[in-house]
């Protein structure tokens, strides 16, 4: 059944050749065990980037630092741009999308949730769906990227068989996000923005088979009406908008990591009615679905 196939999640072993050039940084990368983790400087990486990166998932975290520059991407419904000394922050599963033309430097690590368990650091607000992704590090953008560097220079000399010692140092530079990411958390939030994140939690979960407001406002034992005003009062936008733009993103990963035919994509997202989707994607989309499954130029 439709209902049973899972979202899919990119492994470095897909993403990697899908979307960049032959580099021997990133064939080493490939060698080793990277979807466990591994840490690269993002100009020896992006450099070699084919085109633009489309709506996509991955299995692990991702934690970009950015030393000169600046980086632009996509993270679930919203825009980021990080820069020098900005650390930015993909959850696993999280949906996220960038194009080419940046211009920047600065260390990308990738790291399995299994990876950050077994080292004990706990959860992070800014490691799931609902935190807030982009940190501005301040006077601790010295201490990172120092720790950055000894990262890259343990991971390079020996890879995964230094994992007490990379455990460690990530338990660390987590630590520093953590006390730098505490200021932007509002320190007593509202009841509204308590509700919002409650219901974009729920969302991220349920989105593939919950798709009314009524529905969202009985889980949190709440009435629609309160749900509408307490989300859009948060946020800018009603629970409708945010529940038809994760379907949105939803299906725009499915059409770009399968070959399934766009009804079926629609199903996959709870819709079963192929007209309805359709329109519902041009409408925030401004192009149907088909669209996306036109042929592409071949990248050199």
């Amino acid at each position: 059944m439709t209902d049973a196939i899972p979202i899919p999640l990119h492994r470095p072993q897909s993403f990697i050749p899908k979307f960049f050039g032959p580099a021997p940084a990133l064939q080493g990368l490939l060698a080793a065990q990277p979807e466990q983790f591994f840490i690269v400087r993002v100009e020896d990486m992006y450099r070699h980037l084919r085109g633009p990166v489309p709506p996509v998932r991955s299995q692990a975290h991702s934690v970009l630092f950015i030393t000169s520059g600046e980086a632009n991407m996509r993270i679930g419904y919203d825009d980021y741009t990080a820069r020098t000394h900005d650390l930015l922050l993909v959850p696993a599963g999280q949906i996220y999308s960038f194009r080419p033309d940046d211009v920047n430097t600065g260390y990308l690590c990738h790291l399995h949730p299994d990876m950050l368990q077994r080292a004990g650091t706990g959860e992070f607000d800014f490691l799931t769906g609902w935190g807030h992704p982009l940190i501005h590090l301040g006077p601790a953008a010295g201490f990172v990227e120092a720790l950055l560097q000894r990262l890259l220079a343990v991971y390079t000399q020996a890879g995964l068989a230094a994992q007490p010692l990379l455990q460690a140092h990530l338990g660390t530079l987590l630590a520093e996000a953590n006390h730098a990411y505490q200021p932007l958390a509002d320190p007593a939030p509202s009841s509204a923005t308590r509700l919002a994140r409650a219901f974009k939690q729920l969302l991220s979960q349920r989105i593939r088979h919950t798709h009314q407001v009524a529905a969202y406002a009985e889980l949190l034992h709440i009435t629609p009406n309160h749900l509408n005003k307490a989300v859009k009062a948060a946020t800018g936008k009603s629970p409708t908008r945010w529940i038809d733009e994760a379907l949105v993103l939803e299906a725009k990963s499915l059409l770009f990591q399968t070959t399934l035919p766009v009804a079926e994509v629609a199903a996959l997202v709870g819709i079963h009615d192929a007209s309805y989707f359709s329109r519902l994607f041009k409408k925030l989309e401004g192009r149907p679905p088909s669209a996306l499954r036109q042929p592409r130029p071949a990248l050199d």
